[in-house]
């Protein structure tokens, strides 16, 4: 053992050691920055989000209800509301884009991720370009190509139900769940809802309770009673959080002035006052389906609902774990990525101090040549230094 160290610690074995070393560790710097590039950018990961993701500036959250039919002439207000939310994102701050689902236990459907990168500025930078305009950055080109096709899915959506009852509606849950997401986040944080914002759940109707009903004062006991199943309400909405709820009204449903003014008072105190609402044309009213249980079945609904709560649990602990893992991945390409970049920068130092090296001797080689000395020896003496 004491061998290799004394040949590594002497002159001749640090300089043997740096020609065997040298390699490898270029080639070692090579591989950590193949794997740590993207091809939509550096420090970019696949949905243009920045890496690690301590350095997002804030996150906004878009929720979809197409659990309801929309008018025919009106079916793609969802891709063009996605469009103006994304245009109004500053960049590198994080969307997520979700549908209502017609799962209890997972009121959500993700529908994808994005991030607007640096290059694409402020504004839709995915608008149609003129023959004069120069071509767009990779970044944005990928960034255009994932909101489209973002915005292409919530386009076929919307048709998978345009003529079948509506069988649930579970806005509660969802909002539940997107405002627990966002308490964690930070930056800057936004919730945009495009929504009648009909509740339709066997717990809680809107579409089946008179509109006389459809207040606060109704829904926090039956709120309070599904506590005991799927657990209480989460914290209220961060300070920072901006909501705009793009409000759909349905004919027959909310649109004449009583009902009109009873839900989007129940909504303004579910939200503590701080939704805007962005007021659409009103669309036609729908069928659904009946949801809510009479008394007489509230033991067979705990049953279910505590099934419910226990997959909807063992999901969120998967979501959980998987967070934590791809967390982890992403501070080890950081350090790999940090780590070619220190053997590239001490190779560079190498590189100048071969170079400097190389300078120093061809001076001291011209030095010589103008003193008249060999290169190699000492030049002649001077006369005056000899014997007479």
């Amino acid at each position: 053992m004491q061998g290799p160290r004394r040949l590594v610690d002497s002159p001749s074995g640090r300089r043997l050691g740096r020609w065997i070393l040298l390699p490898g560790l270029l080639a070692l710097g090579a591989a950590v920055a193949w794997v740590g590039r993207s091809p939509k950018g550096p420090g970019l990961d696949a949905d243009l989000c920045p890496e690690p993701p301590a350095r997002l500036a804030g996150r906004t959250v878009a929720l979809f209800d197409l659990r309801k039919p929309l008018d025919e002439d009106r079916r793609g207000l969802p891709a063009a509301v996605l469009r103006r939310i994304a245009a109004a994102m500053p960049p590198a701050v994080e969307l997520r884009v979700f549908a209502l689902a017609g799962r209890l236990e997972e009121p959500r459907l993700p529908l994808g991720r994005l991030c607007k990168p640096a290059a694409a500025g402020a504004g839709d930078a995915c608008a149609a370009p003129s023959a004069e305009d120069a071509p767009r950055p990779s970044a944005t080109a990928g960034y255009c190509a994932r909101r489209e096709a973002l915005a292409a899915r919530l386009d076929r959506l919307p048709a998978a139900s345009a003529n079948a009852p509506v069988a649930d509606a579970y806005l509660v849950e969802a909002l539940e769940d997107t405002r627990a997401e966002l308490a964690v986040a930070s930056g800057t944080l936004r919730l945009y809802v495009l929504s009648d914002m009909l509740q339709h759940a066997s717990w809680y109707s809107q579409l089946e309770l008179p509109a006389a009903e459809w207040t606060i004062e109704r829904y926090d006991p039956l709120r309070e009673a599904r506590a005991a199943l799927i657990g209480a309400s989460p914290a209220p909405d961060p300070a920072n959080l901006e909501t705009v709820l793009v409000y759909i009204p349905r004919r027959g449903l909310t649109t004449d002035a009583g009902p009109a003014r009873a839900h989007r008072a129940f909504w303004t105190s579910w939200f503590a006052g701080a939704a805007r609402f962005d007021l659409q044309a009103a669309m036609d009213g729908y069928a659904f389906e009946p949801r809510m249980q009479p008394a007489a079945d509230a033991s067979a609904a705990a049953g279910e609902s505590a099934r419910l709560q226990a997959r909807r649990e063992r999901l969120r602990e998967l979501g959980e774990r998987l967070d934590q893992r791809t967390a982890a991945l992403s501070e080890t390409r950081e350090r790999a990525t940090a780590a070619g970049r220190e053997i590239e920068a001490r190779a560079e130092e190498q590189r100048r101090t071969r170079r400097r090296i190389a300078e120093l001797r061809a001076e001291s080689d011209r030095l010589r040549t103008e003193l008249g000395r060999p290169a190699n020896g000492p030049g002649p003496r001077s006369r005056q230094g000899l014997a007479p």
